[in-house]
């Protein structure tokens, strides 16, 4: 399959290729859900753009150099009747694009090819990323990220506090894009990933997160570490496992009769589906 920004989303792309969005989707570690995550996959569970997802899509746009047309292909949901101008409630895009455009270095990381689609084999399945900002000559590739804030927070599974990068796992992201593309282009080692985030604070607040070279390779041991998991699940060699609290296990929970007292988390026998 010939990946281009039309299909790189669909159901049939997922199923061909692994990304890092479907890697943690799949590790519970790290929030995932097999069930759900494999659902999506399928083709069975769709979500919903939320008001987040549009207004990050809305930045990523800007940086493509296509936010009018993002802007027109979503007027109902983003902007007034003109098709150009952003509802009060996501006034706060603006301001993000406005931020990261008067800034200097956010402007110098972002530099170079857009939204590049690269694709390689790696721990026995195929893998696909698309980068944001694709700067090979300089040495570097980085992603951007629309974030509420910088606050740490409690991640139950390490019991502390901690960054938002390790909140929601981009440290793996960051290194499988560029193993991804250490092995597509067939270099030696690899470039340098960062990720320019901007949050969607009253102003907004922007950094350069760095640092996530020197520890390529232990990220990697441990993505190695969870793809036999993966394709087995992909592959319908295993089932998977529900997680009991997202959309995909409520929507498919059947109710249960619950002793208050002796209440007990959801188990795979409370669902339709096997």
């Amino acid at each position: 399959m010939i990946l281009t920004k039309d299909n790189y989303f669909s159901s049939e792309a997922s199923q061909l290729y692994c990304g890092s969005t479907q890697f943690k989707g799949f590790v519970p570690e790290l929030g995932g859900c097999e069930a759900m995550s494999l659902a999506k996959i399928r083709g069975e569970f769709i979500q919903e753009t939320s008001s987040d997802m549009l207004y990050g899509k809305a930045v990523h746009a800007w940086s493509e150099g296509t936010l009018l047309e993002f802007k027109r292909a979503n007027m109902k949901e983003l902007t007034k009747a003109d098709g150009v101008t952003f509802l009060a409630k996501y006034k706060g895009i603006q301001d993000s694009i406005d931020a990261i455009q008067n800034d200097i270095n956010m402007m110098a990381v972002l530099d170079g090819e857009k939204e590049v689609i690269l694709t390689a084999n790696m721990f026995g399945m195929d893998w696909k990323i698309m980068i944001d900002a694709y700067n090979p000559l300089v040495g570097f590739f980085s992603d951007i990220k629309c974030m509420r804030d910088f606050a740490f927070k409690y991640d139950e599974k390490q019991g502390a506090r901690v960054s938002f990068i390790k909140y929601w796992g981009y440290q793996y992201q960051m290194a499988i894009y560029a193993e991804v593309e250490r092995l597509s282009t067939g270099r030696d080692d690899w470039l340098i990933p960062q990720i320019a985030a901007v949050t969607k604070q009253d102003p907004p607040n922007k950094d350069i997160f760095i640092g996530f070279y020197e520890k390529i390779p232990q990220l990697l041991l441990e993505v190695e570490m969870y793809s036999p998991r993966i394709i087995a699940l992909k592959s319908g060699l295993e089932q998977p496992t529900r997680c009991g609290e997202c959309d995909y296990c409520r929507l498919t929970k059947q109710a249960r009769f619950v002793d208050f007292d002796s209440w007990a988390p959801i188990s795979d026998d409370d669902y339709e589906e096997d």
